[in-house]
């Protein structure tokens, strides 16, 4: 894969200050990397004699943090640390110690997840991991019913982490929406605003006076409070990102994505896009009708079966724990709702109606099993509801069973993921 190549070489630049290349500095990289057997496919000319890393910056800045003492794996090291440190709390809150070792045991011995903690320069883990670290405070912030200690420190986090996972892959902005969304939702539950303008009655002897008690319009003031310190944590975590911008391409509101790539005709918002793949798979546009995008995600749920299984192989128990959830819960959670709409966020920028790129994926053979990271990569960020889960799964079972679940698990996990590198 190209990709890591031209993540190295950003986080590079970065340290340097280099936020554009010439044509020069360019040539230089593609040779070394040539030389290398590898391919710099992810810069892109955005004006004459003027060459800029085209996907999300984030990623490759946290490696500049890291690239001075090289060290630059120390990026994911610390990013499983935090999310431990986000997600057992959680887990432990909602079931017990146990289960939360267990779920954070799940988490790190995914095949997934250890073949993304070995691609450290790519931004696959840091693009799944910070939205399960937002995720989980913010379910933690629901569990604490919006009150406690370093309640306020706490929200100005959740709006932070979620941004910077949008500054890392913007595909995780529509997991930003849902988050916020479902904040406000637990913002209206915890902090309504009940109070009502009252007049006081005039006392006998004085003149006749109307006071008014201060009322805040949907929210109190403590309501409105938290809403502004994450929104404030949204806006610190997009201000590096604009000025990020700024520095590369010259207008804050300007990307890598808006210029043209090789890449171009697996969207669907440009010209010549894709009516076929490598692999004689059809994208919906070769019919155009709406049968056509009904077949296209019945064929890429086909096709994700066997990636899927290599990728998380608990996910058929998975999907057993989301059923079981939809018929016994009565009425539905709120954070049942949640956990069905974040696996709609991260599914719907990939399933082939907008973007073939994963269609293009998807069709190789050999993506299909040990080279299973290619594809199951953009999905990463379900690792969060699949976790959540498989606890809850897991919960109804025996102690005894659900630890050699897990212990299997482990040993799956770990030959998976071995004899995928060995491919």
């Amino acid at each position: 894969m190209p990709d890591p190549w031209a993540y190295e070489l950003a986080a590079k630049n970065f340290v340097e200050g280099k936020w554009i290349l010439t044509n020069d500095e360019i040539a230089a990289a593609r040779t070394e990397l040539d030389l290398q057997g590898a391919r710099l496919t992810q810069y892109i000319e955005t004006s004459p004699n003027n060459w800029t890393f085209r996907q999300s910056p984030g990623h490759p800045l946290q490696l500049a943090l890291f690239l001075p003492i090289g060290q630059p794996r120390l990026v994911n090291t610390l990013l499983t640390i935090l999310a431990i440190a986000a997600l057992f709390p959680l887990l432990a809150s909602r079931y017990n110690e146990r289960l939360a070792f267990l779920g954070t045991v799940i988490l790190l011995f995914t095949p997934i997840t250890l073949t993304a903690l070995h691609y450290y320069n790519m931004d696959t883990y840091a693009g799944g991991i910070w939205p399960l670290i937002g995720g989980s405070l913010l379910l933690g912030y629901e569990s604490r019913k919006g009150q406690g200690r370093f309640i306020t420190l706490l929200v100005f986090t959740i709006g932070f982490v979620l941004s910077w996972a949008v500054v890392v892959r913007i595909t995780n902005l529509v997991l930003l929406g849902l988050c916020g969304v479902y904040f406000l939702i637990l913002l209206w539950h915890f902090w309504p605003n009940h109070q009502q303008k009252r007049k006081r009655k005039p006392r006998k002897g004085r003149h006749r006076q109307v006071e008014q008690r201060r009322s805040f319009p949907f929210l109190n003031r403590s309501g409105w409070h938290h809403l502004a310190l994450f929104s404030l944590g949204c806006v610190l975590a997009f201000t590096v990102l604009l000025l990020y911008n700024k520095a590369s391409f010259g207008h804050f509101l300007d990307s890598g994505y808006f210029y043209s790539s090789a890449d171009n005709r697996f969207f669907l918002w440009n010209e010549n896009t894709a009516t076929a793949v490598a692999g004689g798979v059809k994208t919906w546009l070769a019919g155009g009708t709406i049968w056509d995008i009904f077949t296209t995600l019945l064929t890429h749920i086909r096709l994700w079966l066997r990636p899927a299984l290599f990728a998380w192989p608990l996910w058929p128990l998975a999907l057993y724990g989301f059923i079981y959830l939809f018929r016994k819960q009565r009425p539905l959670k709120r954070t049942t709702w949640f956990i069905f709409f974040w696996l709609l966020a991260v599914y719907i920028p990939y399933a082939g109606v907008a973007f073939f790129g994963v269609t293009r994926a998807l069709a190789v053979t050999f993506n299909q099993t040990w080279g299973f990271f290619v594809v199951a990569r953009y999905l990463f960020p379900i690792s969060f509801p699949m976790v959540l889960l498989l606890l809850d799964v897991l919960n109804r079972r025996s102690h005894q069973m659900a630890y050699v679940i897990v212990g299997l698990y482990m040993v799956v996990g770990i030959g998976i993921y071995l004899v995928a590198l060995s491919q």
